[in-house]
Protein backbone atom coordinates (compact mmCIF):
# COMPACT_ATOMS: atom_id res chain seq x y z
CA UNK A 1 0.00 0.00 0.00
CA UNK A 2 1.36 3.19 -0.72
CA UNK A 3 2.24 6.27 1.77
CA UNK A 4 -0.36 9.23 1.64
CA UNK A 5 1.24 12.32 0.97
CA UNK A 6 -1.67 14.66 0.68
CA UNK A 7 -4.77 16.18 -1.02
CA UNK A 8 -6.15 18.04 -3.66
CA UNK A 9 -8.39 20.72 -2.03
CA UNK A 10 -9.28 23.26 -4.70
CA UNK A 11 -8.91 24.34 -8.17
CA UNK A 12 -10.71 27.35 -10.04
CA UNK A 13 -12.47 25.56 -12.00
CA UNK A 14 -13.65 22.95 -11.23
CA UNK A 15 -17.08 20.83 -12.56
CA UNK A 16 -18.96 18.74 -9.92
CA UNK A 17 -15.72 17.98 -8.04
CA UNK A 18 -13.24 17.07 -11.40
CA UNK A 19 -11.20 19.48 -12.42
CA UNK A 20 -10.94 19.56 -16.44
CA UNK A 21 -7.86 19.45 -18.16
CA UNK A 22 -6.02 17.71 -14.87
CA UNK A 23 -5.00 13.95 -14.49
CA UNK A 24 -3.44 12.15 -11.81
CA UNK A 25 -0.89 9.18 -13.42
CA UNK A 26 -0.37 6.83 -10.48
CA UNK A 27 2.31 4.72 -9.97
CA UNK A 28 1.32 1.61 -12.79
CA UNK A 29 0.95 3.94 -15.21
CA UNK A 30 -2.68 4.16 -14.90
CA UNK A 31 -4.32 7.68 -15.22
CA UNK A 32 -7.67 8.96 -14.37
CA UNK A 33 -8.93 12.74 -14.29
CA UNK A 34 -8.20 14.76 -11.07
CA UNK A 35 -11.06 15.68 -8.39
CA UNK A 36 -11.09 17.71 -5.55
CA UNK A 37 -10.86 15.83 -2.65
CA UNK A 38 -8.13 12.98 -4.01
CA UNK A 39 -5.76 11.66 -2.45
CA UNK A 40 -2.02 11.73 -3.55
CA UNK A 41 0.30 8.92 -2.60
CA UNK A 42 4.00 8.28 -3.26
CA UNK A 43 5.03 7.95 -6.98
CA UNK A 44 1.59 10.11 -8.37
CA UNK A 45 1.87 12.44 -11.33
CA UNK A 46 -0.38 15.99 -11.31
CA UNK A 47 -0.07 16.99 -15.20
CA UNK A 48 -2.22 19.66 -16.29
CA UNK A 49 -2.88 20.46 -20.48
CA UNK A 50 -5.28 23.51 -19.23
CA UNK A 51 -3.76 26.23 -19.47
CA UNK A 52 -6.63 28.32 -17.13
CA UNK A 53 -6.71 25.81 -14.60
CA UNK A 54 -5.12 26.35 -10.82
CA UNK A 55 -4.36 23.49 -8.44
CA UNK A 56 -4.18 23.69 -4.74
CA UNK A 57 -2.69 20.61 -2.71
CA UNK A 58 -2.05 20.36 0.75
CA UNK A 59 1.21 18.08 1.41
CA UNK A 60 0.69 16.63 4.52
CA UNK A 61 4.70 17.35 6.12
CA UNK A 62 4.03 20.88 4.56
CA UNK A 63 2.18 23.79 7.47
CA UNK A 64 0.64 25.58 4.68
CA UNK A 65 -1.45 24.86 0.96
CA UNK A 66 0.41 24.88 -2.42
CA UNK A 67 -0.52 25.97 -5.61
CA UNK A 68 -0.04 25.34 -9.61
CA UNK A 69 -0.88 27.19 -12.87
CA UNK A 70 -1.06 26.88 -16.37
CA UNK A 71 0.41 23.46 -18.00
CA UNK A 72 3.07 21.83 -15.41
CA UNK A 73 3.43 18.37 -14.62
CA UNK A 74 4.40 17.75 -11.04
CA UNK A 75 5.96 14.17 -9.20
CA UNK A 76 4.90 14.01 -5.34
CA UNK A 77 7.23 11.51 -3.70
CA UNK A 78 6.93 12.22 0.05
CA UNK A 79 6.77 16.03 0.70
CA UNK A 80 9.07 16.80 -2.71
CA UNK A 81 7.99 17.40 -6.43
CA UNK A 82 9.80 17.99 -9.23
CA UNK A 83 8.84 17.53 -12.94
CA UNK A 84 8.68 14.61 -14.94
CA UNK A 85 7.90 13.55 -17.86
CA UNK A 86 4.47 11.89 -18.77
CA UNK A 87 3.46 10.59 -22.39
CA UNK A 88 0.81 12.51 -24.53
CA UNK A 89 -0.83 9.05 -25.53
CA UNK A 90 -1.85 8.60 -21.25
CA UNK A 91 -3.04 11.93 -21.27
CA UNK A 92 -4.56 11.78 -24.95
CA UNK A 93 -3.63 15.33 -25.09
CA UNK A 94 -0.50 17.32 -25.59
CA UNK A 95 1.88 18.13 -22.82
CA UNK A 96 4.28 19.62 -23.78
CA UNK A 97 5.21 22.21 -21.74
CA UNK A 98 6.43 21.61 -18.35
CA UNK A 99 6.26 23.85 -15.72
CA UNK A 100 10.12 24.87 -14.07
CA UNK A 101 11.64 22.90 -11.32
CA UNK A 102 9.17 23.22 -7.55
CA UNK A 103 9.68 22.26 -4.37
CA UNK A 104 7.82 21.60 -1.30
CA UNK A 105 9.27 24.73 0.19
CA UNK A 106 7.50 26.84 -2.26
CA UNK A 107 8.95 27.76 -5.06
CA UNK A 108 7.22 29.19 -8.15
CA UNK A 109 3.76 29.16 -5.52
CA UNK A 110 0.71 31.56 -6.59
CA UNK A 111 -0.80 34.24 -4.75
CA UNK A 112 -2.86 32.46 -2.06
CA UNK A 113 -5.93 34.75 -3.01
CA UNK A 114 -6.94 33.07 -5.96
CA UNK A 115 -10.50 32.02 -6.92
CA UNK A 116 -11.53 28.65 -5.68
CA UNK A 117 -15.04 27.76 -6.48
CA UNK A 118 -15.40 24.19 -5.29
CA UNK A 119 -13.14 23.37 -2.16
CA UNK A 120 -13.17 20.30 -0.10
CA UNK A 121 -15.65 20.84 2.41
CA UNK A 122 -13.68 17.83 4.52
CA UNK A 123 -9.94 19.61 4.91
CA UNK A 124 -11.13 22.15 7.80
CA UNK A 125 -8.42 22.98 10.56
CA UNK A 126 -8.96 20.81 13.12
CA UNK A 127 -10.96 18.53 11.44
CA UNK A 128 -10.96 15.52 10.21
CA UNK A 129 -10.45 14.22 6.25
CA UNK A 130 -11.82 10.98 5.17
CA UNK A 131 -10.14 9.23 2.72
CA UNK A 132 -11.25 6.31 0.40
CA UNK A 133 -12.03 2.85 1.94
CA UNK A 134 -8.68 0.22 1.39
CA UNK A 135 -6.70 -1.72 3.66
CA UNK A 136 -3.00 -0.44 5.46
CA UNK A 137 -0.09 -2.23 6.60
CA UNK A 138 1.27 -1.28 9.75
CA UNK A 139 4.85 1.02 9.74
CA UNK A 140 6.24 -0.83 12.12
CA UNK A 141 5.28 -3.17 15.47
CA UNK A 142 3.51 -6.65 15.09
CA UNK A 143 0.36 -7.34 16.38
CA UNK A 144 0.91 -10.83 17.66
CA UNK A 145 -1.75 -11.23 20.83
CA UNK A 146 -5.45 -11.35 20.51
CA UNK A 147 -7.47 -8.81 22.90
CA UNK A 148 -8.12 -10.54 26.27
CA UNK A 149 -11.27 -8.41 27.03
CA UNK A 150 -14.28 -8.28 24.61
CA UNK A 151 -16.89 -5.51 24.79
CA UNK A 152 -19.95 -7.14 24.85
CA UNK A 153 -22.37 -6.13 21.91
CA UNK A 154 -26.30 -6.40 22.45
CA UNK A 155 -27.54 -10.05 22.55
CA UNK A 156 -29.49 -11.92 20.43
CA UNK A 157 -33.44 -12.12 20.87
CA UNK A 158 -34.95 -15.30 20.96
CA UNK A 159 -35.38 -15.45 17.25
CA UNK A 160 -31.98 -14.56 16.80
CA UNK A 161 -30.71 -17.38 18.69
CA UNK A 162 -32.58 -19.75 16.49
CA UNK A 163 -30.41 -18.29 13.25
CA UNK A 164 -26.88 -19.94 12.97
CA UNK A 165 -24.68 -16.29 11.92
CA UNK A 166 -20.91 -17.69 10.68
CA UNK A 167 -20.64 -13.82 8.84
CA UNK A 168 -18.31 -11.16 10.46
CA UNK A 169 -19.01 -7.84 10.37
CA UNK A 170 -18.14 -5.73 7.41
CA UNK A 171 -16.34 -2.32 7.81
CA UNK A 172 -17.75 0.27 5.77
CA UNK A 173 -15.80 3.26 6.74
CA UNK A 174 -12.49 4.14 5.63
CA UNK A 175 -8.98 3.24 6.99
CA UNK A 176 -6.77 6.15 6.46
CA UNK A 177 -7.46 9.56 7.76
CA UNK A 178 -5.72 12.90 7.54
CA UNK A 179 -5.84 14.16 10.91
CA UNK A 180 -4.53 18.03 12.00
CA UNK A 181 -1.43 18.13 14.45
CA UNK A 182 -3.09 19.74 18.06
CA UNK A 183 -6.99 18.98 17.24
CA UNK A 184 -8.97 17.86 19.82
CA UNK A 185 -12.08 16.57 17.49
CA UNK A 186 -12.75 12.85 17.17
CA UNK A 187 -10.37 11.70 14.45
CA UNK A 188 -13.00 9.36 12.76
CA UNK A 189 -16.38 7.36 13.96
CA UNK A 190 -15.31 3.62 12.53
CA UNK A 191 -18.43 2.43 11.27
CA UNK A 192 -19.34 -1.76 10.28
CA UNK A 193 -22.51 -3.28 9.54
CA UNK A 194 -23.70 -6.81 10.35
CA UNK A 195 -27.00 -8.13 8.67
CA UNK A 196 -28.74 -9.81 12.23
CA UNK A 197 -26.86 -8.28 15.05
CA UNK A 198 -25.59 -5.00 16.93
CA UNK A 199 -21.96 -4.58 16.00
CA UNK A 200 -19.47 -3.49 19.00
CA UNK A 201 -15.88 -1.75 18.78
CA UNK A 202 -12.60 -2.12 20.23
CA UNK A 203 -8.85 -1.63 19.87
CA UNK A 204 -6.64 -4.78 19.66
CA UNK A 205 -3.92 -4.38 21.75
CA UNK A 206 -0.40 -3.34 20.35
CA UNK A 207 0.70 -1.19 17.33
CA UNK A 208 -0.67 2.68 18.28
CA UNK A 209 -3.12 1.71 19.84
CA UNK A 210 -2.37 2.83 23.79
CA UNK A 211 -2.64 6.27 22.69
CA UNK A 212 -6.71 6.08 21.55
CA UNK A 213 -9.85 5.17 22.96
CA UNK A 214 -12.99 4.00 20.83
CA UNK A 215 -16.30 4.08 21.89
CA UNK A 216 -17.65 0.71 21.87
CA UNK A 217 -21.04 1.73 20.89
CA UNK A 218 -21.20 4.56 18.39
CA UNK A 219 -17.24 3.58 16.79
CA UNK A 220 -15.78 7.26 17.64
CA UNK A 221 -12.33 7.11 17.85
CA UNK A 222 -10.35 9.43 19.72
CA UNK A 223 -6.34 10.44 20.63
CA UNK A 224 -6.17 10.61 24.13
CA UNK A 225 -3.28 13.11 23.75
CA UNK A 226 -3.65 15.80 20.74
CA UNK A 227 -0.60 14.60 18.24
CA UNK A 228 2.31 16.99 17.74
CA UNK A 229 3.46 17.05 14.45
CA UNK A 230 7.17 18.26 15.23
CA UNK A 231 6.81 15.53 18.36
CA UNK A 232 5.68 12.39 16.86
CA UNK A 233 5.06 9.56 19.58
CA UNK A 234 3.63 6.69 17.47
CA UNK A 235 5.93 3.74 17.09
CA UNK A 236 7.24 4.58 13.45
CA UNK A 237 8.01 8.15 14.40
CA UNK A 238 7.27 9.31 10.92
CA UNK A 239 3.61 10.87 12.15
CA UNK A 240 1.58 7.74 10.89
CA UNK A 241 -0.55 6.33 13.94
CA UNK A 242 -1.39 2.77 13.23
CA UNK A 243 -4.26 0.67 14.96
CA UNK A 244 -6.32 -2.30 14.66
CA UNK A 245 -9.59 -2.07 15.51
CA UNK A 246 -12.10 -5.45 16.16
CA UNK A 247 -15.95 -5.54 14.93
CA UNK A 248 -17.47 -8.21 16.79
CA UNK A 249 -21.00 -8.88 16.46
CA UNK A 250 -23.79 -10.29 19.28
CA UNK A 251 -22.49 -14.03 17.89
CA UNK A 252 -19.03 -13.49 18.16
CA UNK A 253 -17.70 -13.26 14.94
CA UNK A 254 -15.47 -10.50 14.45
CA UNK A 255 -13.49 -8.01 11.43
CA UNK A 256 -10.92 -6.51 11.88
CA UNK A 257 -9.54 -3.15 10.06
CA UNK A 258 -6.04 -1.63 10.02
CA UNK A 259 -6.47 1.96 10.36
CA UNK A 260 -3.61 4.59 9.57
CA UNK A 261 -4.04 8.18 10.91
CA UNK A 262 -1.28 10.14 8.88
CA UNK A 263 -0.98 14.07 10.97
CA UNK A 264 -1.30 16.83 8.93
CA UNK A 265 1.71 19.83 9.63
CA UNK A 266 0.44 23.00 11.02
CA UNK A 267 1.80 26.25 10.76
CA UNK A 268 1.98 26.57 14.45
CA UNK A 269 4.89 27.56 16.02
CA UNK A 270 7.06 30.82 16.13
CA UNK A 271 10.32 31.46 15.02
CA UNK A 272 13.23 31.35 17.81
CA UNK A 273 16.34 33.08 18.30
CA UNK A 274 19.54 33.20 20.76
CA UNK A 275 21.64 35.31 22.72
CA UNK A 276 25.15 35.69 21.39
CA UNK A 277 28.27 36.70 22.96
CA UNK A 278 31.55 36.78 20.85
CA UNK A 279 34.74 38.68 21.57
CA UNK A 280 36.75 40.99 19.71
CA UNK A 281 40.28 42.37 19.78
CA UNK A 282 40.63 46.50 19.64
CA UNK A 283 43.31 46.09 17.31
CA UNK A 284 41.10 43.70 14.35
CA UNK A 285 38.67 47.28 14.31
CA UNK A 286 36.08 44.89 12.94
CA UNK A 287 33.86 41.70 13.78
CA UNK A 288 32.22 39.20 11.98
CA UNK A 289 29.45 36.42 12.69
CA UNK A 290 26.15 35.32 12.38
CA UNK A 291 22.64 35.75 14.00
CA UNK A 292 21.36 32.14 15.45
CA UNK A 293 17.44 31.78 14.42
CA UNK A 294 15.21 29.00 13.47
CA UNK A 295 11.90 27.79 12.54
CA UNK A 296 10.65 24.10 13.67
CA UNK A 297 8.03 24.29 11.32
CA UNK A 298 10.23 24.43 8.16
CA UNK A 299 9.64 27.88 7.23
CA UNK A 300 11.87 30.25 5.87
CA UNK A 301 12.91 33.18 8.05
CA UNK A 302 14.55 36.47 7.81
CA UNK A 303 16.75 38.30 10.74
CA UNK A 304 15.54 42.17 11.76
CA UNK A 305 18.11 44.22 13.84
CA UNK A 306 15.64 46.00 16.61
CA UNK A 307 17.94 48.31 18.08
CA UNK A 308 21.30 49.29 17.19
CA UNK A 309 24.90 49.76 18.84
CA UNK A 310 26.00 53.00 20.01
CA UNK A 311 29.48 53.07 18.67
CA UNK A 312 30.62 51.92 15.69
CA UNK A 313 28.88 50.57 12.28
CA UNK A 314 26.84 47.39 12.12
CA UNK A 315 25.61 45.81 8.51
CA UNK A 316 23.25 42.23 8.64
CA UNK A 317 22.34 40.14 5.73
CA UNK A 318 18.88 39.62 6.54
CA UNK A 319 18.54 36.30 4.67
CA UNK A 320 21.55 34.43 6.32
CA UNK A 321 21.70 36.19 9.53
CA UNK A 322 25.48 37.14 8.94
CA UNK A 323 26.74 40.41 9.90
CA UNK A 324 29.75 42.47 10.53
CA UNK A 325 30.39 45.08 13.15
CA UNK A 326 33.04 47.44 12.38
CA UNK A 327 34.39 50.24 15.22
CA UNK A 328 37.52 51.00 13.78
CA UNK A 329 39.97 52.87 16.32
CA UNK A 330 37.12 53.53 18.51
CA UNK A 331 38.20 51.41 21.55
CA UNK A 332 42.28 52.07 21.13
CA UNK A 333 42.13 54.01 24.59
CA UNK A 334 41.65 50.31 26.04
CA UNK A 335 45.06 49.03 28.04
CA UNK A 336 46.16 45.33 28.01
CA UNK A 337 43.52 43.65 29.79
CA UNK A 338 40.61 46.33 29.82
CA UNK A 339 37.35 45.66 28.08
CA UNK A 340 34.07 47.58 27.01
CA UNK A 341 31.00 45.78 25.36
CA UNK A 342 28.49 46.72 22.54
CA UNK A 343 25.05 45.53 22.47
CA UNK A 344 22.34 44.96 19.85
CA UNK A 345 19.16 43.48 19.59
CA UNK A 346 17.10 41.24 16.77
CA UNK A 347 14.49 39.29 15.90
CA UNK A 348 13.57 36.70 13.46
CA UNK A 349 10.09 36.65 11.06
CA UNK A 350 8.79 34.21 8.76
CA UNK A 351 8.41 34.63 5.09
CA UNK A 352 6.09 33.78 2.93
CA UNK A 353 3.35 32.38 5.22
CA UNK A 354 -0.07 34.29 6.39
CA UNK A 355 0.84 34.15 10.10
CA UNK A 356 4.36 35.99 9.65
CA UNK A 357 5.15 35.03 12.96
CA UNK A 358 7.52 36.59 14.71
CA UNK A 359 10.34 35.36 17.45
CA UNK A 360 9.76 36.80 20.76
CA UNK A 361 11.77 38.35 22.81
CA UNK A 362 14.21 39.77 20.85
CA UNK A 363 17.39 38.31 21.18
CA UNK A 364 20.67 40.61 22.56
CA UNK A 365 24.40 40.29 20.54
CA UNK A 366 27.17 41.41 23.05
CA UNK A 367 30.27 41.99 21.86
CA UNK A 368 33.06 42.28 24.44
CA UNK A 369 35.95 44.45 23.16
CA UNK A 370 39.51 43.06 24.77
CA UNK A 371 42.21 46.02 25.19
CA UNK A 372 45.36 45.53 23.64
CA UNK A 373 49.25 46.88 23.76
Amino acid sequence: MLKVIGKIIGSNIAKDGIIPGVKIIKADGSAENAYIGELLHEGDKIVSENPDVVVKVKYLALPHESEYAGVFTVLTDNSVMAPAEVSDSVLDGNVDDVADEETAAGDNILDSSSPYISMDPDLEESGVVGLEATTLASDSGTNDSAPTTLTKSTPPTDNDKKTVDNTAPEFISQAQVIYDENSVDPVIQVQATDTISDVAYELAPGLDSALFTIDAVSGELSFIASPDYENPQDNGQDNIYNVNVIARDAYGNEAVQNLAVYINNLNDNTPTTENISPESLEDTMAYSGSLDGSDVDGNEIEYIVTSQPTEGTLTVDQNSGAFTYEYGDTFQYLAEGESATVTFTYKAIEVGTPEAYESTPDSTVTITIVGQN
